[in-house]
């Protein structure tokens, strides 16, 4: 080491020229020196040597990598001084793929899997080096959350998750006709229907089907005993009472409901009016649409009193009434103010007037800010030894006259050949009229909690034409909403007819003026026939014409039929024949068999008249062979579906919509007859036997019992069926709406051949029909049947509309007789006659209809009760 060289250099020459006697000196000094110089190398060997190529050793940047397919990674290289990147290789190249850039590797993911990435790197001297990476590609994902169902309106937002975490998210709706969605996964709900929802990342892709529903119930309320308020989203403006069920959960009873009514305010609460009061503290659930929503009823205590009204416009007669309530606010029930009725349980009113007067239960308020006091007393019946009631429930409020503008009037228009029935449960309002039509106008006035005004009011307003020219008004002045104007329809097109009041127009109600209705299309119930050459089988064609509306045109002496050939087969000498004349009876078109002596297709044309309209229909026969066996049946109904339900002026006999069954024996597809040994069972929907009878030629044939009645009458092989019987108090039908099967079983030489058909009643008649039991003691010497006559007992309803129930006229009651001692009895049906005419008036049909009761009376007679 050349400082140590040097220090013993020096050392030598001192020891050589120096005295003997400094030696030792010399000797500590060197000493010093030396220990100095190896403290120094010491220090000096504590860092190593460092070597230019251990310090750039070749490496990557990583090791272990996940990327997406698709994606891209890039990889760098740390390269020693000299060295380079010789080669660059994938394991998998469907995996992933790799390329070299400079002094990086750029791999991009194919599909998923795994994959080495190797790099070669060869240094300028020595042996050659392989960096290794572990690929691991993956697909990319998405997740997608959010309502599956949503109503007309309303809004949704998705809500996605994806991998790589972070990735842009596109939407896109399959119909924007069913719902729209924005680029923040906000669905907007446009119409009922079904929709999917696409929500894609990079090329991954994720689908969520949403329905769309016109309205969704949210929730319930109970605000009377016989009125529930619905939460409901979307479009409720054509909501109607058969759309909900209301089911008391612990006895499973059905509450009729009455009416569906949207808030004018706010569409989405839905008054729910009920025929049969719930106040018996029982869960009850409401279905809509298949959601369920339940709720507890009032228990019925009453804990308040109130009126239900505090504003009444000036100068306008306007009922008041006094209500019962709950601790929860639930209606109890409401009394008129001029009620006097102070015994138990009953609600009278004292009424104070400085200006102004009462009748009966309205109250006249002269001028803006007169006032009426109302003190509202509840009896409790219970007297104490003063001879003074109480513990009377007790309010006073006051009653204040506003400027009648304030007061929301609603004003409705129908355009009807008859008085409407405005409070019915079917009653649709109708604003057209056609060019040239006359008919009668009708006016309903209301206020906004649906109560109509005063008939007295009704004399403040006048109505007039807006537009001569479309539409003429006989300008009438109103006497109440049953009150008929005149109106023309002139040209086509929209107008309005005025409402007025005090000159001043207060409303315009618009009615579209219809081109005059003229016939627009025909239909045939059959468009082609096939026929047995010499067969007597008679096929029979109805043709139906309808409107440019879709309406159909009914009015037979406005409707003719002619025919005319258009092609017909040639014989066997090669001539063309003449096509047999089709025989025509108003609307039928009748072909027989036995008119076609030459086989082939023949091809008619239909001229059909209506009204003046002309237009035309092809009508095909093909005439076939006859054979002298039979191939096979065929059960045929002359009338496959059949509406029994009445109307007000239907005038219905005991062989309304009577049809026919049959049974055709068939060859080459045509009828060669109709049998007449037939053994015909007839079942209704539920399975069960209603009818079996028939001939008795099919000796293998066990006919079981046979259950025959006038609404099935058998001959010669054919069933007569009668939907309907008159009797004295109305109609009674026959059969209950559904679809029945009918067997046919007839004998094909020695064998037993069975073919089947059907026939469907359908009938909307019942399910307008609803009660309420007013008292469930008729008395132990009253029968059902009496108890129902008297209109203390029960209320009957039929479309919403109260019935007489001396008209009622109960026919059957199926219940238990209970041996309590009072005669008392569980009653589960009744049937009555309703008047189908839509209100109280006597002139409509009287329908039988079956009440379900599920009630139990105290006390009844047991006559007239048929055990079940």
């Amino acid at each position: 080491m050349p400082e140590l060289e040097r220090v013993g250099q020096t050392s030598r020459n001192s020891i050589g020229g120096n005295q003997k006697g400094k030696r030792g000196k010399d000797m500590k000094t060197f000493k010093k020196v030396l220990a100095s110089a190896l403290a120094a190398a010491m220090v000096v060997t504590a860092f190593p040597v460092t070597n230019a190529e251990a310090a750039t050793k070749a490496k990557l940047s990583t090791k272990k990598a996940t990327i997406y397919v698709g994606q891209s990674k890039t990889i760098k290289v740390t390269l020693p001084k000299g060295a380079k990147i010789t080669s660059v290789k994938t394991s998998k190249k469907a995996v992933a793929t790799v390329k070299k850039s400079g002094k990086k590797v750029v791999v991009k993911a194919v599909k998923a899997g795994k994959a080495t990435v190797t790099v070669k790197v060869t240094p300028k001297k020595g042996k050659a080096t392989n960096l290794k990476a572990t690929i691991t590609v993956k697909n990319e994902a998405i997740r997608v959350s959010g309502a599956s169902v949503i109503a007309v309106g309303e809004t949704a937002t998705l809500k996605t998750s994806t991998a790589p975490k972070g990735a842009a998210v596109s939407f896109k709706s399959s119909d924007d006709t069913i719902a729209t969605v924005d680029e923040k996964g906000v669905v907007t709900a446009v119409k009922a229907g079904k929709v999917t929802i696409t929500a894609t990342a990079g090329s991954a892709s994720k689908d969520i089907e949403i329905e769309v529903k016109n309205a969704i119930l949210k929730d319930v309320k109970q605000t009377e005993v016989n009125k529930i308020v619905a939460t409901i989203a979307g479009n409720t403006k054509d909501l109607k009472a058969a759309d909900f069920k209301i089911t008391n959960t612990a006895t499973n009873a059905t509450v009729a409901v009455k009416a569906a009514t949207a808030d004018k305010k706010d569409a989405s609460k839905v008054a729910i009016d009920t025929f049969t009061d719930m106040k018996d503290a029982k869960e009850y659930s409401v279905v809509y649409d298949g959601v369920t929503v339940k709720f507890t009823a009032t228990d019925g205590t009453p804990a308040k009193v109130g009126v239900d009204t505090v504003q009444i416009a000036a100068a306008t007669k306007t009922p008041v009434k006094a209500t019962l309530a709950d601790a929860n606010g639930v209606i109890l029930g409401r009394t008129t103010l001029d009620s006097t009725d102070a015994t138990k349980g009953n609600v009278t009113s004292e009424v104070k007037l400085t200006k102004g007067y009462q009748d009966g239960t309205n109250l006249y308020l002269p001028t803006v800010g007169d006032t009426a006091t109302i003190k509202v007393t509840y009896h409790t019946g219970t007297f104490g030894t003063d001879g003074k009631e109480t513990g009377n429930i007790e309010d006073t409020f006051t009653v204040t006259a506003v400027d009648p503008s304030l007061i929301n009037y609603n004003f409705a228009v129908t355009i009807s050949g008859s008085t409407p029935a405005w409070t019915a449960a079917s009653f649709k309002a109708n604003d057209k009229i056609a060019m040239g039509a006359d008919k009668d106008a009708y006016f309903r006035i209301t206020k906004d909690d649906g109560t109509e005004i005063a008939g007295d009011n009704y004399g403040d307003y006048t109505v007039e034409s807006a537009d001569k020219t479309k539409l003429l008004v006989n300008n009438t002045k109103l006497t109440n909403s049953a009150t008929a104007v005149k109106v023309h329809g002139v040209s086509e097109g929209t107008t309005y007819i005025l409402i007025k009041k005090d000159d001043k127009t207060v409303a315009s109600l618009p009615v579209t003026v219809l081109a005059k209705p003229v016939a627009t299309t025909v239909d045939l119930s059959k468009a082609a026939v096939t026929v047995v050459s010499g067969a007597a089988v008679t096929e029979s064609v109805k043709v139906s014409v309808k409107d440019q509306y879709g309406d159909a045109m009914t009015d037979s002496t406005k409707l003719s039929v002619t025919e005319s050939t258009l092609s017909a087969p040639k014989n066997a000498s090669g001539v063309q024949v003449s096509a047999p004349a089709l025989t025509i009876s108003g609307d039928t078109v009748s072909v027989v068999g036995s008119s076609y002596t030459t086989l082939g297709t023949y091809q008619y044309k239909l001229t059909v008249k209506y009204d003046g309209k002309e237009l035309t229909r092809t009508f095909t026969v093909n005439a076939v062979k006859s054979s002298a066996t039979v191939q096979s049946y065929e059960v045929r109904v002359s009338s496959p579906e059949t509406d029994t339900t009445v109307g007000k002026t239907d005038n219905v006999t005991s062989t309304s919509k009577q049809f026919t069954v049959s049974v055709a024996e068939l060859a080459n597809g045509g009828a060669l007859d109709e049998t007449s040994a037939v053994i015909y069972t007839i079942k209704d929907a539920a399975g069960k036997v209603i009818y079996h009878d028939g001939a008795t030629s099919v000796a293998t044939e066990n006919r079981g019992t046979v259950t025959t009645s006038s609404a099935i009458s058998y001959e010669d092989g054919k069933l007569t069926v009668n939907p309907y019987t008159i009797k004295t108090a109305g109609i009674v039908k026959n059969f209950v709406a559904g679809t029945y099967s009918v067997q046919a079983k007839v004998a094909n030489g020695t064998k037993v051949v069975t073919v089947n058909g059907s026939f469907t009643i359908k009938d909307t008649q019942d399910s307008r029909v609803s009660f309420k039991l007013l008292k469930n003691d008729f008395g132990k010497d009253t029968s059902v049947a009496s108890g129902f006559a008297i209109p203390t007992n029960v209320e009957v309803y039929y479309d919403g509309q109260k019935q007489d129930n001396t008209k009622l006229a109960v026919d059957n009651v199926k219940g238990y007789v209970l041996n309590n001692g009072n005669g008392g009895a569980f009653i589960k049906t009744v049937t009555v006659f309703v008047n189908v005419s839509g209100t109280e008036v006597t002139d409509g049909n009287m329908v039988q209809v079956t009440l379900t009761v599920n009630d139990q009376l105290a006390s009844c007679s047991k006559t007239g009760i048929s055990e079940q």
